[in-house]
């Protein structure tokens, strides 16, 4: 849990570095070129991960676990350059920061009881009220006004990061107890990058859906306008003869 919290601080910091260093950035094909490198620079470290932490070797696979977060910061440059979503960027990051940090803070509070049995409650209330903690701060850092369509799409990424967090992770723990520490945490990285993809992929799918649905009511709403308004001058011109 604590590396997945740095990790996830990493992230976030890098994600707010490459935002500065390339604010006033063109997209051209230099820079095209530069994000394809990182992309598979990203790839390719994930994969280094994989065959280091397999061989238990801790110190490497964490310096390559914080670079990748790193790198990982960069993947947004096009949402910034090309859009004003800025706010919506460092919210899904801060989102899943936060999911982290409720993971970790019910790992503080239970310690040997965590996901022990007895404790069904104590980790549910311990959710909620972190939920709802982040939720407030999440209203307040961002400035939230639109609750019906943010709320429940916060909460649902929340919910995403850290149950899958939680429980794929005391899954993968009982399953590899004699494997190297930093192999299952590979393992439960893996699954909740693949959460995380799948989330950003129905948040998108959802996004185009709404904005089909909006240009299609405007379009309805200036199709009507223009017949109504033809009817009107007509009754402008029939007035003034």
């Amino acid at each position: 849990m604590p590396i997945l919290l740095i990790g996830s601080i990493i992230w976030l910091i890098s994600e707010t570095f490459f935002d500065f260093m390339f604010k006033e950035f063109e997209f051209n094909f230099i820079f095209f070129v530069f994000y394809i490198c990182m992309i598979v620079l990203e790839i390719n470290l994930f994969i280094i991960l994989y065959f280091v932490s397999k061989t238990g070797k801790t110190d490497a696979g964490l310096i390559v676990f914080f670079t990748f977060c790193f790198v990982a910061g960069i993947f947004s440059l096009p949402v910034i350059i090309f859009t004003e979503f800025l706010p919506q960027v460092r919210m899904f990051i801060t989102l899943t920061l936060g999911a982290i940090i409720i993971n970790c803070m019910i790992g503080i509070v239970l310690r040997e009881n965590y996901f022990a049995k007895g404790y069904f409650w104590a980790h549910i209330i311990l959710f909620l009220l972190g939920t709802a903690v982040m939720e407030f701060i999440f209203i307040i850092i961002f400035n939230i006004q639109n609750f019906l369509l943010t709320i429940p799409i916060t909460l649902a990424h929340i919910s995403i990061v850290s149950l899958t967090t939680m429980f794929y992770g005391a899954k993968a723990v009982q399953k590899s107890e004699k494997r190297p520490w930093i192999y299952i945490f590979f393992k439960v990285e893996a699954v909740l990058l693949l959460s995380l993809i799948i989330a950003i992929v129905i948040a998108v799918v959802v996004l185009i859906f709404i904005l089909i649905a909006i240009a299609v009511g405007d379009s309805n709403i200036d199709l009507s306008g223009l017949s109504g308004g033809s009817g009107t001058k007509r009754k402008k011109k029939s007035s003034k003869i």
